[in-house]
């Protein structure tokens, strides 16, 4: 009952918000002011975050550029930083998100502010390669998102009120590869040629040196970096019921940690609400809200399982393990996959905890191996990374560049000496 009253109130909210999205298409868009979020409004992360700082150190004054988000805290950290942040329902929020010529953003055109969004142009950074269908391509029915495209009339028009930043297609796509391309192509249903390859802007810390002082780390992975110890990093994806992969014995595998002076950090997915609770001598849980693209450059093997965060860790040549209890129940009850797992791992598949031990073992015993040599893992790092450099954010640039989005100042010319 509860849930329908939700519904219903979500509804009545959406009536009275309609008119100011029609409304904020004919608003004046300033070419140079853009607008940026991420998650919702309710994180300051991914390929937006990343993009909003090169943007803000490359681009001249003459661009306005502004964070919109959900969260004071947010906010605040950016203010201190000095760059310019502003909440989305506050006056100056709403006044820049209508003004903005470019909305950019993760996902959907909500990580900013929706009902401000017509009439600008959309931009979508995107959140990594696909690996689980989504959006159009989802073919599981009892999947909200199925029946928003694929139900019966009334039903796609009433779960559209509801969502309507999932059935407004964005302007522009970033994407990975050329193989990416094609699988956001169908689940946005956006031509082609408004996807462009540009490598993720979130990766392109990946590639360059990085200094963990430099970040705000959590401190026991700044620990385990100055003892020299080498670094494990276990990251599970989002699960709707399954939660069997954390029932494991954790004080063996502290043990075998403690032997082989190695760290093993467990980070899970920010909306997960799973309550997991470790606390080991070599085995420790990180805060959600710490930035994985600042974790990762500091750790030297990664465990994952059905996250496209594989293939950005790729990008580093180190090895990796696939954690797999649940595969069976994950490909029967959830959404389909774009890749077979198994035909693009490069490294041990495990599907117990037994072989987990053991693969984390034989990591340790290679001694960290530089597996770039190995023909079938560059074969699959291409296949999804078009470009391994630190140049993403460029590309996005660019991107803007050639779609007329983005006009630099002029160079100013020397003044004539006349004498």
């Amino acid at each position: 009952m509860l849930k329908y009253l939700n519904y219903f109130s979500v509804s009545v909210i959406r009536i009275f918000l309609m008119p100011m999205y029609f409304l904020s298409g004919f608003t004046p868009r300033d070419e140079k002011l853009w607008v940026f979020g991420s998650w919702g409004g309710h994180r300051y992360s991914d390929n937006s975050a990343a993009f909003f700082e090169f943007c803000n150190r490359e681009l001249d004054d003459e661009f306005t550029l502004v964070w919109i988000s959900r969260r004071a805290s947010i906010v605040k950290q950016l203010r201190s930083q000095g760059y310019r942040a502003h909440l989305n329902w506050s006056p100056a929020g709403v006044w820049y998100a209508l003004r903005a010529n470019l909305h950019l953003f993760d996902c959907f055109s909500k990580d900013i502010n929706f009902w401000t969004s017509r009439g600008a142009t959309k931009v979508c950074l995107w959140s990594g390669v696909p690996l689980k269908v989504f959006e159009r391509s989802i073919n599981v029915p009892g999947l909200r998102y199925y029946y928003l495209f694929h139900g019966n009339f009334i039903t796609r028009m009433f779960l559209s009120m509801l969502m309507p930043w999932h059935v407004v297609r964005p302007d522009l796509i970033i994407a990975a590869s050329e193989k990416s391309k094609e699988i956001i192509a169908l689940g946005f249903d956006v031509p082609l040629s408004k996807i462009y390859t540009t490598g993720l802007p979130r990766n392109d810390q990946l590639l360059l040196p990085s200094n963990p002082h430099e970040k705000n780390l959590p401190p026991k992975v700044i620990a385990a970096i100055e003892a020299g110890q080498r670094t494990f990093m276990y990251l599970p994806t989002l699960r709707d019921k399954y939660t069997g992969q954390f029932d494991l014995d954790w004080d063996s595998l502290n043990e075998l940690m403690a032997e082989k002076n190695c760290q093993l950090f467990l980070k899970l997915h920010p909306v997960d609400q799973s309550n997991l609770n470790v606390n080991l001598s070599h085995i420790s849980v990180v805060e959600r809200s710490a930035e994985i693209y600042d974790l990762l450059p500091h750790i030297d093997a990664l465990i994952i399982d059905y996250s496209s965060i594989i293939w950005d860790y790729m990008l580093l040549d180190r090895p990796m393990i696939y954690f797999l209890p649940d595969h069976e129940e994950f490909i029967s009850t959830g959404r389909a996959m774009n890749f077979d797992i198994h035909e693009h791992a490069v490294g041990a598949v495990c599907n117990n905890e037994a072989e987990l031990t053991k693969a984390i073992a034989q990591v340790i015993e290679d001694d960290f191996p530089a597996i770039m040599q190995r023909p079938e893992y560059r074969q699959v790092c291409t296949k999804l990374n078009t470009y391994v450099d630190s140049n993403s954010a460029q590309r996005t640039l660019n991107m803007l560049d050639a779609e007329g989005l983005y006009k630099p100042a002029a160079p100013a010319q020397e003044a004539l000496d006349c004498g």
